[in-house]
């Protein structure tokens, strides 16, 4: 449950790619605390208070890639999701499920 450690100070070299413009961030790299090897981060200022969101997983590098740049295209494109899901398979996030059943996940878009 605690192997997210392993991902600490470590960033550039587990990073696959990383988009940055306008404060929307979408960042794909590998991380140790998820069921898929590779995970694709989202933070946009309309959403979840400007944190951080687990939007995909993916098993190889260039699978990885192809679903980051889908998120770069919806995360600036014009007309933006009403909603984006939180689909986190941390052992902390599947806690979170047991305690609040899955309504957390379910991120609307703020005005």
């Amino acid at each position: 449950m605690f192997s997210f450690f392993n991902d600490m100070g470590n960033y550039e070299e587990r990073k696959i790619a990383n988009y940055k413009n306008n404060g929307v961030e979408v960042d794909t790299c590998y991380c140790s605390d998820t069921e898929k090897p590779i995970e694709t981060a989202v933070h946009h200022p309309k959403y979840n208070d400007d944190k951080w969101i687990i939007v995909d997983y993916a098993d190889t590098e260039p699978e990885a890639l192809l679903k980051h740049n889908k998120w770069v295209k919806k995360m600036t494109f014009e007309k933006l999701p009403e909603t984006i899901r939180d689909i986190c398979t941390a052992g902390i996030s599947k806690m979170v499920d047991l305690l609040n059943d899955d309504e957390w996940r379910e991120m609307k878009k703020e005005e």
